[in-house]
């Protein structure tokens, strides 16, 4: 008989804003035998790895609130914001993102092509400090000020002109294809 697998406790941090998912993982870590700290946002994440004295695997949701699966892996490692710059990143997304959807002439700005814009607030928690070229890797949804689409205005200083409610819109849809 094989003798017993012997596991060393390690403390994980998981980074993820669906409290769903935080409790999966939090369970399923502790089950093994770990040490599981749940976050909710990227400002969370910064403040426990600054607190904790040691973290030996963070899990991390890469569309987390108040960072970017990118620009946060840049900014644990090297304490600094807006290493990249921006529009590597956006020729990395749009560049295949578009064409893969149908749209080859969007993803960039030009004579015929589509004229997709959206504005930001640079004076917000997730922004302060950001280069402005390079503060839609840390903005979110709450930081969009103005957004066209084919060159009309859908969004006017942070409400969707076009839907009036998006949130329960939103979770009605999400709510449909749920089981």
């Amino acid at each position: 008989m094989p003798a017993p697998t012997v596991v060393e406790t390690k403390t994980i941090v998981v980074a993820d804003d669906t409290a769903f998912v935080r409790d999966r993982f939090r369970s399923a870590l502790e089950s093994a035998g770990h040490r599981a700290i749940t976050v909710a946002s990227g400002s969370e994440l910064l403040a426990t790895l600054r607190a904790a004295a040691q973290v030996d695997l963070v899990v991390l949701d890469l569309r987390l609130p108040q960072a970017r699966g990118v620009e946060l892996h840049e900014r644990l490692r090297t304490g600094r914001r807006g290493l990249f710059v921006p529009a590597y990143l956006v020729a990395a997304i749009a560049g295949v993102g578009h064409p893969a959807l149908g749209w080859p002439d969007a993803g960039y700005i030009g004579v015929g092509a589509r004229a997709d814009l959206v504005t930001i607030a640079l004076d917000t928690v997730r922004t302060a400090g950001c280069r402005p070229d390079s503060a839609v890797f840390a903005a979110t949804a709450a930081d969009v000020r103005r957004v066209m689409v084919d060159g009309r205005e859908v969004v006017r200083d942070g409400h969707h002109l076009l839907v009036d409610d998006p949130a329960r819109d939103l979770a009605t849809a999400i709510t449909a294809v749920l089981p």
